[in-house]
């Protein structure tokens, strides 16, 4: 079976880590109101996952440093729907110890 794939980056934009190729950036902390700590509404929520393309393909991937933002972006994703959602559980710290693996940086 195959999907379209895509991988989703719960860091901070303006971070300089590197990137697995092909992902875009949700970062986790966008997907909570700063006052309540609440996630957003789930239409907030949707328009911020589809600027990415998350919500167009078939299975996404969730990373960050170690899998913990991770992990909300992935949740947030099934508030919404989406079945076919996984984490990173080693994350960049596990893909950047592998030279072999492809980055991409700005």
């Amino acid at each position: 079976m195959h999907y379209r794939l895509k991988n989703i980056a719960a860091t901070r934009s303006d971070s300089p880590a590197p990137a697995a190729p092909g992902s875009a950036n949700v970062y986790c902390q966008s997907l909570v109101d700063p006052q309540t700590h609440a996630y957003l509404s789930t239409e907030e929520l949707r328009e911020r996952f589809e600027a990415s393309g998350a919500i167009s393909t078939d299975r996404v991937i969730t990373y960050c440093g170690a899998g913990i933002a991770a992990s909300s972006d992935a949740l947030a994703l099934t508030l919404l729907g989406k079945k076919n959602v996984a984490v990173y559980d080693g994350s960049l710290t596990e893909w950047t110890a592998d030279p072999a693996l492809p980055m991409e940086k700005d």
